[in-house]
């Protein structure tokens, strides 16, 4: 008698058996789904948390972020130490921080890693007192 195959897309063995699969099935798709839609809200929770530490350890109130210029050292120290330690896009940094553009806030990050400057001793003290 020859052993029996199962063939990947017609599922063998008893009616709860397929109705198991059937569910896991959903589930996994369900799961794809929050990794697509939910996943960037988690992150964006997760990036604005770490943007709330960074404003904590700075002693800037989240007024400051609409009053302030856009490249003002602690927000170019800022947004380095979430490019460091966070997936934030520069697009989300810049709309958060008020720091312009995306490619601005790109070439401030640039800037401060090529020359340091007046946001780099701000960038180590996030770094120094932050734990990732």
């Amino acid at each position: 008698m020859m052993p029996m195959t199962a063939s990947p897309r017609t599922p063998t063995g008893s009616k709860e058996f397929k109705a198991a699969l059937v569910k896991d099935y959903v589930k996994e798709v369900n799961a794809r789904q929050w990794e697509g839609e939910g996943k960037q809200e988690i992150q964006q929770l997760q990036w604005t948390h770490s943007l709330t530490n960074c404003l904590r350890v700075l002693g800037q109130p989240k007024s400051s972020v609409q009053t302030e210029r856009k490249s003002a050292p602690w927000k170019v120290a800022v947004a380095t130490h979430l490019k460091q330690t966070t997936q934030a896009s520069n697009g989300w940094l810049a709309e958060q921080l008020h720091m312009g553009s995306a490619v601005a806030v790109s070439q401030y990050v640039g800037q401060l890693h090529r020359a340091g400057g007046k946001a780099a001793p701000l960038l180590k003290l996030l770094t120094e007192r932050i734990n990732t």
